[in-house]
């Protein structure tokens, strides 16, 4: 991360605490949205996984048995099932955009735990779009403001719309999942650049349905390889 983004994430942050000071959400101590203290209740997840099939996995890598997806790993921060993710993540999803330097700052372990070409090489960022109806009701795209808070504006290319509305996954069994966003996306060739690595961000992550198709829009456009990090990884109940 750039010393520049670095510097601008402080000063908005010293800002907002100075106009809007604000109180942690699982203790009410004032100070943050998630205290010190706090935060200890979310570490990282001990092992990543491969999200199609649940096999521990260095760095969250798609196993062999799952190859035959584009989708080539999902690195996770922690657990949606945690009472303070799930705080957390509403708290931000619907009710407003203070939140997200806290959560960039988590979700910088899961950027740590990429594989070294994304740490050290050339990749290029891309937020999963919400659905338009779902950008008119927040008047906002949560992933693309984490992902602006954690590498800036200079690595991030707006490569995916949706091409058709889709329901609400989180009220979706696994096979309807994968039925409501199938074909869903659409990569820009303009914006994609071959021999380049790309590195989707969402909030969370359940069957991998969603990541997976934007992963394959981009790839039939020439992405070389396709990772995502996430906040939190959900049990599908």
């Amino acid at each position: 991360m750039s010393a520049v983004v670095e510097v601008w994430r402080w000063l908005t942050d010293v800002i907002q605490r100075l106009l809007f000071p604000v109180f942690c959400l699982r203790c009410g101590v004032e100070g943050d949205f998630l205290c010190a203290a706090c935060q200890k209740t979310v570490p990282p997840v001990p092992v990543q996984v491969c999200v199609f099939c649940s096999v521990s996995s260095p760095n969250g890598r798609t196993c062999s048995a799952c190859s035959r997806h584009a989708l080539d790993g999902v690195c996770v921060r922690g657990m949606y099932d945690d009472w303070s993710w799930r705080v957390l993540i509403t708290a931000w999803k619907f009710h407003g955009a203070a939140i997200t330097p806290l959560l960039s700052r988590l979700l910088e372990d899961s950027i740590a735990v990429l594989p070294e070409s994304y740490r050290t090489g050339k990749f290029m960022v891309v937020p999963v779009p919400l659905a338009r109806r779902r950008q008119r009701e927040r008047g906002r795209n949560q992933s693309a403001e984490l992902a602006n808070a954690l590498v800036g504006h200079q690595l991030i290319v707006a490569a995916l719309t949706r091409v058709r509305e889709t329901a609400q996954q989180s009220q979706l069994s696994k096979k309807d999942r994968i039925r409501n966003v199938h074909a869903a996306f659409k990569a820009n060739p303009a914006l994609v650049q071959p021999d380049t690595n790309y590195l989707l961000i969402d909030d969370v992550v359940t069957t991998g349905a969603t990541l997976e198709q934007a992963a394959q829009a981009l790839k039939e456009v020439g992405a070389t390889s396709v990772w995502a990090v996430t906040l939190a990884r959900s049990r599908l109940l």
